[in-house]
């Protein structure tokens, strides 16, 4: 993998290491109010891992970089839907 794709996948890493730890506090909140108060933090980490991983195409002519970049923008993606379907009504468990 060239250095430009692997600088691009490692900025992805503080992005959506933030972004899960943010759900993780919102999963973890015991009362509706609390998550309500955590939410604004979250979407914030969410919409900043939307847009690092929307700025990860376009890495050139390495086929096997551009294979790996897309496995791991996939990855973050089930993982950001993943978060959005936690955040419906009815899906926290307490």
């Amino acid at each position: 993998m060239d250095s430009i794709a692997k600088g691009k996948m490692d900025q992805m890493e503080g992005p959506m290491k933030t972004m899960q730890e943010r759900h993780q506090k919102f999963m973890a909140a015991k009362t509706p109010e609390e998550r309500n108060a955590l939410m604004p933090e979250h979407m914030k980490a969410t919409k900043e891992a939307m847009r690092m991983i929307q700025g990860m195409s376009g890495i050139g002519g390495d086929m096997a970089a551009y294979h790996q970049m897309m496995e791991k923008r996939m990855e973050m993606m089930q993982s950001m839907m993943q978060m959005m379907m936690d955040r419906l009504p009815g899906t926290i468990e307490k």
